[in-house]
């Protein structure tokens, strides 16, 4: 990839409305998904998870995000170990916030998750289901 071409995604990766981390899929003795470890993410990261990149980067899974399990473990790995690209939405316990995440592959052993915060508008949807409840 020329030069250019890389700054264009770096810029890219950093300027997106959406949050981004890259990430490695954690194998053990057996070949199964254990854990992952978290390579980067963009600046809408923190933004979205309060977490700071340097509270995160390098560090697996349950260590960065304080769960004795790594969160959708299989949503997420399965694609870094060679499924599709999906989309779901999640409320995440931990940070009592929900998201959409897209998690695409970016090689044998990686993928990348892209998020948005939908938190505030999944609050908007049930206030509006519950004021039509009321007026009918």
């Amino acid at each position: 990839m020329s030069l250019e071409i890389e700054r264009l995604f770096q810029s890219l990766f950093q300027h997106m409305a959406e949050g981004v981390a890259l990430h490695e899929v954690i194998l053990d003795a057996a070949g199964k998904a254990v854990n992952y470890r978290i390579l980067n993410v963009n600046s809408q990261y923190q933004l979205f998870t309060g977490l700071a990149p340097e509270q995160v980067i390098g560090k697996l899974a349950t260590e960065a995000y304080g769960t004795s399990t790594p969160p959708y473990l299989e949503e997420f790995t399965s694609v870094g170990m060679g499924a599709p690209s999906h989309r779901f939405e999640t409320h995440f316990a931990p940070f009592n916030r929900t998201y959409e995440i897209s998690v695409a592959p970016l090689g044998p052993g990686y993928f990348a998750t892209i998020f948005l915060d939908i938190t505030e508008r999944k609050r908007n949807e049930v206030a509006l289901r519950e004021n039509q409840w009321f007026l009918q």
